[in-house]
Order: C-alpha cells, then sequence, then structure tokens
C-alpha cells in the first residue's frame, strides 16, 4: 500500500505478586499492523472500468430484461442503443493514495493467573482490542441519503438524477473531492467503488479458564468468555456500503462476528495398554441476525436494506 511509515512498538510484562510463583500477573500492549488481502487488488483489477463490468438491476429497474427479452450490451448491441451504466472499483492506490493505509490494531491484555494445587490452575483475563484503518467499501458516485425507516420508497430514476457525476457517471475532473487529487477519467458507471481505510472496530472480553494437568490418566481444560464487538461495517465488499454516504458513523453498532458468550470444555483420558479418548464440548451464543427487506427502497441499488 502507498502507506509505508507504520510502527509497531510492543511491550509486556510479568509479575509474581505473592513471591511464590503461585501467582502470576500478566500484561501487554502494542499496536499490531494487518496486510491489504489480494482479494482487494482483484476486484480493484477485474471490477475497475477497465477490467470486467458488472451490471446489479432489480425488478422495476430500467433496462430490466422482461421475458424473453434479454438484458442489452455486448457486441450485439443494435445502432444508437448505448451500453448500461455498470458498478465499476476505483483502484486506490493509484487514484485515490491517502484513502489506502495498512489495517492496524491497538491491543492490551491484563490478566492474573494462580496456581489453585498442585495440578490445578485458574486465570482470569481481559482484552480490549481498537481497530482503525479498516478497510470499507464507499460509493464515489453514490446517490442523496434517503431515510426508509419513514415508510416512504425511492424510485431508481429518483436516486440516479442525486448521483453526483451522474447516470451513466462522467469522468471526474481533478480537485471535485479531495482524495482524488487528479480526478478519476472513467465514465458511464453507475457505482464507483472505493475500498477506503475508514473502519473502525472495538472489541472487550473477559476469560476465566480452569487447567488441570495430566494427572491420575486425566487432564481437564475449560474457558469462558464474554465479550462485545462493535463496528462501523462490517468487510469491504459493496454489500457493506454505509446507508447514509455522508454518515458512516451511523453505521456503527454490534458486529456481524459479535458472540457475546463462549464456553469450552476438552479432556484426555488414558485407557490401559496406551489407549487414550479425548472429547471437546463447546457452547456459544449465535452472532447477530440483521434483517432486510430484501427489496430496493432506495432506488440505489443495495437490495439489502
Amino acid at each position: 500500500v502507498p502507506d509505508h511509515n507504520n510502527i509497531g512498538p510492543r511491550f509486556g510484562f510479568a509479575w509474581d505478586m505473592t513471591h511464590d510463583s503461585k501467582t502470576v500477573m500478566r500484561g501487554g500492549a502494542g499496536i499490531f499492523t494487518g496486510t491489504v488481502f489480494s482479494t482487494i487488488d482483484a476486484f480493484e483489477a477485474f471490477d475497475s472500468p477497465v477490467g470486467f463490468q458488472t451490471v446489479t438491476l432489480s425488478t422495476g429497474q430500467p433496462n430490466f430484461p422482461q421475458f424473453p427479452n434479454i438484458l442489452p450490451g455486448g457486441p450485439q448491441l443494435p445502432a444508437g442503443v448505448t451500453p448500461l451504466p455498470f458498478n465499476a472499483y476505483l483502484p486506490a492506490p493509484t487514484y485515490a493514495p491517502s484513502m489506502r493505509k495498512s489495517p492496524q490494531s491497538d491491543n492490551v491484555t491484563l490478566g492474573v493467573d494462580r496456581q489453585l494445587g498442585s495440578t490445578v490452575s485458574m486465570s482470569v483475563d481481559f482484552q480490549y482490542n481498537r481497530g482503525y484503518d479498516l478497510l470499507v467499501p464507499a460509493d464515489v458516485n453514490a446517490p442523496s441519503y434517503f431515510d426508509y425507516s419513514t415508510g416512504l420508497t425511492r424510485t431508481a430514476a429518483a436516486a440516479n438524477a442525486s448521483r453526483p457525476f451522474g447516470y451513466p457517471g462522467h469522468p471526474i475532473p481533478a480537485g471535485a473531492l479531495s482524495y482524488l487529487p487528479n480526478g478519476a477519467p472513467f465514465s458511464d458507471f453507475r457505482q464507483l467503488l472505493l475500498i477506503e481505510s475508514a473502519g473502525i472496530s472495538h472489541y472487550a472480553g473477559v476469560s476465566v479458564r480452569v487447567d488441570k494437568r495430566f494427572s491420575q490418566n486425566f487432564s481437564l481444560q475449560s474457558q469462558y468468555t464474554w465479550s462485545h464487538a462493535t463496528n462501523n461495517g462490517d468487510g469491504f465488499r459493496a454489500s457493506a456500503l454505509p446507508n447514509n454516504p455522508n454518515d458512516r458513523n451511523a453505521e456503527w453498532g454490534i458486529s456481524d462476528t459479535n458472540v457475546p458468550n463462549s464456553f469450552s470444555l476438552n479432556g484426555v483420558y488414558r485407557l490401559p495398554w496406551d489407549f487414550q479418548v479425548s472429547a471437546i464440548a463447546r457452547a456459544h451464543t449465535g452472532t447477530p441476525v440483521n434483517p432486510m427487506v430484501g427489496l430496493d427502497l432506495t432506488g440505489d441499488g443495495n437490495l439489502l436494506e
């Protein structure tokens, strides 16, 4: 990525609290840098205005084919018929380098481990993680925000009329957007998707763990974790576009991967003649359910509202 000035200091400690090697406090903090998935490079290369073209239409939108008609497009276009506007990804490192950074996280841990017997120990650990510069999608040519919670809907034609660079989109001149210093020379697009480093996430968790080391022919290990995860965007695909293109913080809420409660128990028992049997039991609460109507209520082509 164009961003090369990342620094990742880490600090950790361990303290024998009771000076008898039976109770230890451990902690640490650090900045961790992630990577940009090659999938994103593929999106921007294959689905850029000079790559493959993908058109998404829903029932009732202009150009939606009615059986037995087919979608107009390709080399068979009759004279005078223009291609349909397509959804394209803008190659961020080339046209919007300030919007592409390496994902990072600040991580803090603190825990206490206590030996309860000759083979049994118990620990309690706290962890906090703040992610930032996470990759999330935006539509450079997004229509104006429309609040459908009132029960009103907007047609695709009305939405397209509010797109800042037209429908189909026209080239973006230099200076029109601060993060496109040289503009963008493409045209005939509907959505112009930009995967930007604007995502933020928070995670906090507390874990309680009990271990019994192998003795008397068996060992056990159990752990319970309570956690809470929130963010302002889940993923970098177009399905995660914000409802309000001008207010990504309005997307703030529980993460799609939030699992408030998780428990696991595993053990090993040694049988005669050097046989052994092991088992694992797990239980956890489900991930959040995000109900969607499956209709394009705002006319922007997004069926995930």
